[in-house]
């Protein structure tokens, strides 16, 4: 069987890790830890920013008082 030259060529895929959980609860510490050991890269977003579509997470005024 043989690769067509575009799939061969790829580079391979690498994983990824999601460090999720509750304020104050290590997260930063692990994630740090975590692309130290595997030379990763982190990239933080909050709630606000994870969530900024949902309404019901995120406290935000309702698209009428935003609209005014």
């Amino acid at each position: 069987m043989t690769q067509s030259p575009r799939a061969s060529s790829a580079p391979p895929a690498r994983p990824l890790l999601i460090v999720a959980g509750p304020t104050a609860s290590g997260k930063s510490a692990l994630a740090l830890a975590a692309a130290q050991r595997f030379g990763g890269t982190i990239i933080n977003a909050d709630a606000m920013q994870c969530y900024a579509d949902w309404r019901i997470i995120t406290a935000r005024p309702t698209p009428a008082d935003e609209a005014a």
